[in-house]
């Protein structure tokens, strides 16, 4: 069995890091909220069943 899903498409380039992250489904926008919070300058161009993906505009060891 080959399951493949279709490719993200984000609406701009990223001038930072592109991260993804996998969450319980149905958990989306909570997690995006929760990284909102946590990281004010994150941009979440994708939400997924399941997935979240997030822009990131710093080095991932510095919290920005």
């Amino acid at each position: 069995m080959h399951i493949q899903e279709p490719p993200i498409d984000l609406e701009t380039p990223s001038e930072g890091a592109v991260y993804f992250a996998t969450v319980i489904a149905g958990l989306e926008a909570i997690a995006a909220d929760e990284l909102a919070e946590k990281l004010p300058e994150a941009r979440v161009p994708a939400l997924l069943r399941g997935k979240l993906v997030f822009e990131w505009p710093h080095h991932p060891a510095v919290p920005g």
